[in-house]
């Protein structure tokens, strides 16, 4: 962050990003001779841990891809709740194709001591040294001089990985699959929407956000304490 410019982008009436905001904040960057050259990067949650609301991940892809930009997805509220859509653009239009999503395995069904997940295009993979170094990632060595596998994932993975934790990985998402995320979207949203009537009727608990938003079956509210005269989250 030291040499980056970081714009955080406000959430609208409905509790959702606001995309006339990043929209503007994308053009003064794409316009600005200061700003030439150097590369936009986007990086956003698909849905949020503290209200469950989604975002519009393909209007949000195809707003940085429109102004030359990279946006990269951080799955980890939302993987285990609803589809997981790399490329949901078409042969003809690939702005909506994201470059990066990723997420942890150990927030699914059966998925603690699992490994976290990234899934990311060639394409920006562009330094040829390795982030992380270590045995397996050395094509061969010199005195003089080293060069490093050129198949990214396995010079991007220095040292051992956890074998029985990817096979556990693969597992659960075999279940996942197997049960059907229609399947899981339709039970949660009933089970979502029996909560927020449910909820809606006590006296003192407070619901945050708007409850028509298309959301991920997580609720935060509040509790105002009469006797305290203070609210608990």
């Amino acid at each position: 962050s030291k040499i980056s410019k970081v714009i955080n982008v406000p959430v609208d009436s409905f509790g959702v990003m606001d995309l006339q905001y990043l929209e503007c904040q994308l053009k003064k960057l794409a316009s600005c001779d200061k700003n030439r050259g150097r590369p936009i990067y986007g990086c956003f949650s698909a849905g949020s841990n503290v209200t469950g609301f989604l975002t519009d991940d393909v209007r949000v892809t195809k707003l940085l891809h429109k102004y030359g930009g990279w946006c990269f997805w951080d799955y980890a509220s939302t993987a285990p709740h609803a589809t997981i859509r790399m490329n949901p653009g078409s042969t003809y239009d690939t702005t909506a194709n994201k470059d990066a999503l990723y997420f942890s395995g150990h927030k699914f069904l059966g998925g603690p001591q699992t490994p976290g997940v990234l899934v990311v295009k060639r394409h920006v993979f562009r330094n040829p040294v390795p982030h992380n170094a270590g045995g397996g990632t050395i094509f061969f060595v010199t005195p003089e001089r080293h060069a490093y596998l050129t198949n990214i994932e396995e010079a991007q993975e220095g040292g051992t990985p956890g074998i029985v934790e990817s096979i556990r990985l693969g597992a659960l998402l075999t279940l996942r699959h197997t049960m059907g995320i229609d399947s899981i979207v339709a039970c949660e949203a009933e089970y979502t929407r029996k909560v927020l009537n449910s909820w809606g009727d006590v006296p003192g608990l407070i619901i945050l956000g708007n409850e028509t938003t298309l959301r991920l079956p997580i609720i935060s509210f509040i509790i105002e304490h009469e006797e305290s005269v203070r609210s608990i989250y």
